[in-house]
């Protein structure tokens, strides 16, 4: 990911530097598991609850898992010690690694059509 931000900063005229840099690039990331849901309904077999009492209540039933990822990046001027730009990415992860990597190089390009600023030479 952090070869993709740096490349669409190059196109757009900044220069990555080690010492005293205009800009700091803040990059945070986030992986959570999360369930996919459904609510059962009336059609749905009524609990027993024992000597011909039964009852039926309606609650979430979890039908599938996944994994999302969300990204975070901020752009921080260091002369004036304020963000200038931040925006935020989330997708579902596959487990196949090269997946998530096209799905890497999409969510920065998206991220960065939002990008305002172009480097003063």
């Amino acid at each position: 990911m952090l070869m993709e931000i740096i490349k669409h900063m190059e196109s757009r005229g900044f220069t990555k530097v080690q010492e005293n840099p205009d800009l700091i690039i803040n990059l945070g990331v986030s992986v959570v598991s999360k369930n996919n849901t459904r609510e059962t309904n009336i059609g749905d077999a009524p609990l027993y609850m024992g000597q011909r009492n039964y009852k039926w209540e309606s609650k979430e039933v979890v039908i599938g898992t996944y994994t999302e990822g969300t990204v975070t990046l901020d752009l921080v001027d260091t002369q004036n010690e304020k963000m200038i730009w931040q925006v935020v990415g989330a997708s579902v992860l596959s487990e196949k690694r090269d997946k998530n990597r096209k799905r890497i190089i999409k969510a920065v390009k998206k991220m960065y059509k939002k990008y305002p600023v172009k480097a003063q030479n």
